[in-house]
């Protein structure tokens, strides 16, 4: 009888081994992620502006060293690894060096790891730590645009439009407005966004106040930050150039162009031409008035483009299996 005892409790302590153990590569779920407030409309009537520091925007393409992290288009949006040092002006298949089996719609980084949320079967948000290969789940959410600022992630969900952040610290969730929110960027703490509720107007959201107000009267296509300025796109006047002050609130006709994709690295200021077959231009300022002048730095149909601190990546429609990449130094 002891015999037969000992024989059930060495067979039992093997399975239960053999179930917990798990490959280092393998993702797994961690189910700690909290919503840490259930949201109420803030009361706050603070609508001043203030502009500084750097300006988080969606980018698909990441660094880590001279590692590329980025959704490969040419193989359904898997996450991909390059060595940059050792590519010159494209992106190709037979140069990336690493990739994992999910299929990514944003990315965005801490400078220590990389988060990305998955459209794949296994569908949230996730953290990469290349260094370990080791991936963990981080949320159930199905987040869309990842900018990363000062510890915390901001999205939107998928499904909903609404706009949260994440503490990549605590682990917990907020949501700052039920508002539909399209195209978003963060600077110094506030949030500028396109308010899918009132026709893409361009709204300010104050994160630590809930302040949530309107900026221009009008559509927006895209914007950025400049100087003490948001340039803008007014979609209801021909596409044209905008800007508002950030001081007075007031909103000027800056130059007479058709555009669209209004992007910005540092200083650098790019817009696709419109009646240019979807051309990359830049944006320069020509006086102290911030008179604004262009000229193109790219010629082709361009579908999307990303300018980083290593050039500007460049999905075309003449080829969707390379990825261009254009030295803007």
């Amino acid at each position: 009888m002891v015999k037969k005892t000992l024989f059930l409790l060495i067979i039992s302590t093997f399975l239960l081994t053999g179930c917990t153990s798990k490959d280092s590569n393998t993702d797994s779920t961690n189910n700690t992620t909290t919503l840490s407030t259930s949201y109420k409309e803030s009361t706050n009537t603070d609508t001043k502006l203030t502009l500084s520091g750097k300006t988080s925007t969606y980018t698909k393409y990441i660094y880590l060293g001279n590692l590329l992290f980025f959704p490969n288009t040419s193989n359904n949006n898997k996450l991909s690894v390059l060595d940059i040092s050792k590519t010159t002006n494209k992106i190709t298949n037979d140069l990336v060096i690493d990739g994992f089996d999910y299929s990514v719609d944003s990315i965005a980084t801490d400078n220590n790891f990389i988060y990305f949320s998955s459209l794949s079967n296994s569908k949230g948000l996730y953290k990469l730590d290349y260094q370990k290969k080791n991936i963990t789940k981080i949320s159930d959410s199905y987040p869309k645009g990842l900018v990363y600022q000062n510890g915390k992630l901001y999205y939107t969900d998928l499904n909903t439009q609404n706009i949260y952040s994440l503490d990549i610290k605590s682990n917990s969730k907020t949501l700052l407005s039920n508002t539909k929110v399209g195209e978003f960027i963060v600077n110094n703490n506030s949030i500028y966004y396109k308010n899918l509720d009132d026709s893409s107007k361009l709204y300010c959201l104050k994160i630590d106040s809930g302040a949530n107000f309107k900026l221009t009267d009008t559509p927006v296509d895209s914007f950025i930050t400049y100087s003490n300025k948001i340039l803008f796109i007014n979609t209801s006047d021909n596409n044209s150039l905008y800007s508002l002050d950030s001081s007075t609130k007031e909103i000027k006709k800056a130059l007479n162009i058709n555009a669209s994709k209004l992007k910005q690295f540092d200083d650098k200021i790019y817009f696709i031409n419109n009646n240019d077959p979807n051309s990359i231009y830049e944006l320069k300022t020509i006086d102290q008035d911030n008179n604004f002048n262009y000229n193109k730095v790219f010629s082709d149909f361009t579908n999307e483009y990303f300018p980083t601190d290593k050039g500007i990546f460049i999905e075309t429609s003449s080829n969707t299996n390379e990825i261009e990449i254009l030295n803007i130094n």
